[in-house]
């Protein structure tokens, strides 16, 4: 419905000393939506985007404090409405967790409760360490047998500081490729690859990128034969 200027002007006297005269109301027309529906509750999306500064790292996802929010409206409107999302917004160099209020994007013609959320964007300080890793050979038949020298390659990397006990031998796999073999001349040294590693880690670094080795071809096994009472067959002497 529409708050006319004649309307406006008796509302405000309410509000103000008898002495007081209104000379003008601007605007001079409100237009006032309701609804008797009961609203819908809607998914929240954190619309946003976080940098840090080098010695940190974002530890998780942006959370708002409400994971829903209650829009209002014509019940046609609120049929197509899946999600609502906050503002855009931007913050950069941190190095601390950061809790700032976000205003909900508008939609015409709904309303929707709350009209901003506090968003936390978490941060964390990033720690070193250094671990020294086996190096597995990958693709070698059972009638090879490879063995590299160093057996293990120290391994240095940066991770968020509460994932710092997590992180051990067991959270990476280096390898040697027997197919790179093919592609080398037998004297070249093997190429090693990092072929596991926890995606919170950060700027790995190899103590060196390739190894020596020892490649042999096993020997098949000789094997006597015998006749159903475990003797030796005379063709096996």
């Amino acid at each position: 419905f529409l708050l006319l200027s004649s309307q406006l002007e008796t509302i405000l006297r309410k509000s103000l000393r008898s002495s007081t005269s209104i000379v003008s109301i601007i605007p001079d027309t409100l237009k006032v939506m309701y609804t008797h529906n009961a609203g819908k509750r809607v998914k929240l999306v954190v619309k946003g985007v976080a940098s840090t500064t080098p010695q940190c790292v974002l530890s998780g996802d942006m959370t708002a404090d409400v994971d829903s929010v209650m829009v209002y409206g014509e019940s046609s409107l609120l049929k197509r409405i899946k999600e609502v999302y906050t503002t855009d917004f931007e913050a950069k160099k941190l190095n601390d967790t950061l809790r700032t209020v976000v205003k909900i994007a508008k939609i015409p013609n709904l309303r929707i409760v709350p009209e901003q959320v506090t968003v936390t964007i978490p941060v964390e300080e990033m720690t070193s360490k250094i671990l020294d890793i086996p190096v597995i050979p990958q693709n070698v038949p059972s009638n090879w047998s490879l063995i590299t020298f160093p057996s293990s390659v120290q391994l240095s990397c940066m991770m968020p500081f509460s994932k710092f006990a997590a992180v051990d031998e067991d959270s990476f796999l280096l390898g040697v490729d027997f197919l790179d073999l093919s592609r080398r001349r037998l004297s070249d040294k093997l190429g090693v690859k990092i072929l596991n590693a926890p995606e919170y880690v950060r700027n790995i670094v190899l103590s060196q990128d390739s190894v020596d080795y020892i490649l042999e071809q096993k020997r098949p096994a000789f094997v006597v034969p015998v006749d159903s009472a475990n003797r030796v067959t005379p063709d096996s002497i």
